[in-house]
């Protein structure tokens, strides 16, 4: 088999963009089987196939294993705390949030938020520009009366979960009110009950005697976070699978939830919260490296970039094999990853040649 030698250019090695190409001269097309000869030294090459498959780029960070982002329940009721929470304690839909002069908040199940305070409008009611105000109507509304419902306040059988605050809801707000300590006014607001959409796990909560200040929340689920910039923020979209690794050992996690933030500078970052698939895996170590995938292309034709010869006339092409001959033979390309490059003009399983 002859040994092929290739003509630099005057101007020496050439890149152009692509790592570890050279250029040559001489024509090169998809039927082109040129030879180009010169009295430069040789070259030591190996051979490297065409394959089949996705260009996929990762990127790690560092995490910390624990429970997520946390946040404030919205709690207006103001006071001294007679009772509550510990630090690690699960409240859930029907227990007390907190217990401010004796009087409880109640925790409501319900994912419309408590925006308002919820009560019973009377016909002489008008507004700001003079128009007679309408029931109140609404998700909130229905979860306040599924929850009177589900505890005994019907008034006597005559309540709905119609989600309109009528004069029935009012009868049954009031039972309720009484039954807990709260004054019977038959109005709700956030210093009575707070709807919540499932379990929460308390991170801090005020000492008993003191002032109410905040009850401070997050996921159940044991969750690594961690902050990015927007320069790796296409690795962890919403929903994304990862990889997490740990000492004790790994698991796979689900990207749950993604915050910006601006800084003082302008700059944006993105803090992540991300679901473990398997705590148990993970053990208890704090500190969680998270392994993301992007798929730059897939279902793509790829060779090692080294393969790659820039054209001195411009484009690319790489050296095949044609009946023991070294030929060059044009391509196109696409995406890099990793050393890999994405071509066309090319079959899966040819053999190109790559300089070592």
């Amino acid at each position: 088999m002859k040994r092929p030698v290739l003509i630099l250019c005057a101007a020496g090695l050439v890149l152009s963009g692509v790592a570890g190409t050279v250029a040559v001269t001489g024509r090169a097309d998809a039927a082109a089987t040129d030879e180009v000869a010169t009295t430069s030294p040789t070259i030591d090459t190996e051979r490297a196939t065409v394959t089949r498959g996705d260009l996929v780029e990762t990127h790690d960070a560092n995490g910390q294993l624990g429970h997520g982002t946390v946040r404030t329940l919205p709690i207006s009721a103001q006071g001294t705390v007679t009772d509550g929470p510990e630090a690690g304690d699960v409240l859930r839909p029907g227990d007390t949030a907190v217990e401010i002069d004796k009087r409880p908040i109640t925790l409501v199940e319900g994912d419309a938020p408590l925006y308002r305070e919820l009560r019973r409008v009377r016909n002489w009611e008008r507004d700001a520009a003079d128009e007679k105000l309408g029931e109140q109507t609404g998700d909130d509304v229905r979860q306040l009366q599924e929850h009177l419902l589900a505890n005994g306040f019907d008034d006597k059988g005559r309540l709905d979960a119609d989600g309109t605050f009528g004069i029935s809801t009012e009868r049954a707000v009031k039972d309720w009110q009484r039954s807990v300590g709260h004054p019977a006014t038959g109005k709700v607001d956030g210093s009575q009950i707070l709807f919540l959409d499932g379990p929460v796990r308390v991170e801090a909560a005020p000492d008993r005697g003191t002032s109410f200040d905040e009850l401070r929340v997050t996921s159940t689920e044991p969750t690594v976070s961690v902050t990015i910039d927007r320069r790796v923020r296409s690795f962890y979209p919403e929903g994304a699978t990862v990889e997490l690794e740990t000492v004790n050992g790994t698991s796979t996690g689900t990207v749950a939830k993604v915050t910006r933030t601006v800084g003082n500078d302008g700059s944006a970052s993105y803090e992540l919260d991300i679901r473990v698939d398997d705590p148990a895996a993970l053990g208890d170590a704090d500190s969680v490296k998270i392994v993301a995938s992007d798929v730059k292309a897939d279902d793509v034709l790829t060779l090692p970039v080294r393969a790659l010869l820039a054209l001195a006339e411009g484009g690319w092409a790489v050296q095949v094999d044609v009946e023991g001959d070294l030929v060059l033979r044009a391509v196109e390309i696409g995406e890099i990853v990793d050393g890999r490059v994405e071509i066309n003009g090319l079959a899966e399983g040819d053999e190109v040649v790559v300089p070592v």
